[in-house]
C-alpha cells in the first residue's frame, strides 16, 4: 500500500578505489536490507556497475529506508539521490524511476555534492536545506566508533537500552555513553524532521526544523 508518490533512490560509495569490494558490499547488504524493508519496496533492488537503485512507495519512510541502509554499509560514505517520480506501477514505469534517481545522482557527482533531493511540491530552498541535514547526519554517523556503531545499530533493533547491553554484553551505563557519544538523540531529531516532510511532499507548509529540539519528546529518552 503506497503512501504519498513513489521515491526513487540511486546511491553509490565515495571510495572508488575498491570497486569490487563496494558492489560486493552494496549486493551482500541489500539483500538483508530488502527482506527488511519489505512491502514499502516498489521494485527489487538492482546493481549497476557500482551504483545501487531502488524505488520505495512509502514517501513518509523514503529517509528511514536510505538511514538503514547506510548503516548497513557503515562506515562507507554515500553519495545519494532521492527523487520523487510519481504513482505509477509497471516495469516500465520503475525502469523510468530508477533511470531519473541515476540521472541526478549522476549530476550530484558532476556537481561535487554528497546529495541530490528532488520532490515534487517543494521548493528549491526546501529541497537544499533537506540535503544539508542529510550531510549532516552522515558527517556525525561517518564519524563513529565501531562500539559506536553496533550499539546504535542494536539500539534501533530493540529499543531498550537494557537489551542493547545484554547483547553486547556490556553495562547498561556503557550503552548510555556509547549512545550519547553517537550523537543518536540529535540524529533521530534530523530523522524525525525529515519524515514529517517527506510524509506531505507536495503539500505547502513550513519546513518541519521545529520539530527538531532537544526538548522534543520524539528524540528524548535515548
Amino acid at each position: 500500500m503506497s503512501s504519498g508518490p513513489h521515491i526513487a533512490l540511486a546511491a553509490t560509495s565515495l571510495v572508488p578505489r575498491h570497486r569490487a569490494r563496494v558492489a560486493e558490499a552494496f549486493v551482500f547488504n541489500a539483500s538483508a536490507w530488502s527482506a527488511a524493508t519489505g512491502d514499502e519496496l516498489a521494485c527489487a533492488p538492482k546493481m549497476d556497475g557500482e551504483v545501487f537503485s531502488v524505488v520505495l512507495n512509502q514517501s513518509a519512510h523514503a529517509f528511514d529506508r536510505f538511514v538503514d541502509l547506510s548503516e548497513r554499509l557503515w562506515p562507507m560514505p554515500l553519495r545519494a539521490a532521492l527523487v520523487s517520480v510519481g504513482h505509477h506501477s509497471g516495469e516500465t514505469a520503475m525502469q523510468r524511476a530508477r533511470s531519473k534517481a541515476v540521472e541526478t545522482l549522476t549530476l550530484a557527482g558532476k556537481e561535487n555534492v554528497r546529495f541530490r533531493v528532488q520532490l515534487s511540491g517543494r521548493g528549491e530552498h526546501e529541497c537544499r536545506l533537506a540535503e544539508t541535514s542529510l550531510l549532516l547526519h552522515a558527517v556525525i554517523s561517518e564519524g563513529w566508533t565501531s562500539t559506536r556503531h553496533q550499539a546504535v545499530r542494536a539500539y534501533r533493533e530493540l529499543g531498550r537500552q537494557k537489551d542493547v547491553a545484554e547483547k553486547l554484553e556490556v553495562t547498561q551505563q556503557a550503552v548510555s555513553q556509547m549512545l550519547r557519544g553517537a550523537r543518536l538523540r540529535e540524529l533521530r531529531g534530523v530523522e524525525d524532521s525529515l519524515r514529517s516532510w517527506f510524509a506531505e511532499p507536495t503539500k505547502p507548509g513550513l519546513w518541519p526544523l521545529k520539530n527538531l529540539t532537544l526538548d522534543n519528546p520524539a528524540v528524548a529518552g535515548v
